[in-house]
């Protein structure tokens, strides 16, 4: 019986995982496809939950997400960014 790559590919992202030290690391890792499937990439994102402290040498996490819909990419689509952002104004993130 053959078998499949992704059955490898689970066991060496298990076995990965696995050998991460338990002191609350978590290590996720994704693969982007943009459709063409000439844009094919591999991310890997160590995560800590510890807070970075704002005062001081601070910059964030190092981390940036971005999200869009179609319109908001296509002529014009400023203004479903701003009505975004309006949106999102509103109910601040508890946070924050």
């Amino acid at each position: 019986m053959a078998t499949s790559a992704s059955s490898h590919f689970n066991k060496d992202i298990k076995q990965v995982y696995m050998s991460l030290s338990p002191d609350k690391k978590v290590q996720a890792m994704y693969i982007w496809i943009d459709g063409t499937g000439e844009g094919l990439r591999c991310f890997e994102v160590i995560d800590t939950f510890d807070p970075n402290p704002i005062p001081g040498n601070w910059n964030g996490a190092g981390c940036h997400t971005g999200f869009s819909t179609k319109a908001m990419k296509e002529e014009n689509g400023l203004k479903y960014i701003e009505k975004a952002i309006e949106k999102l104004s509103k109910r601040p993130h508890p946070s924050l």
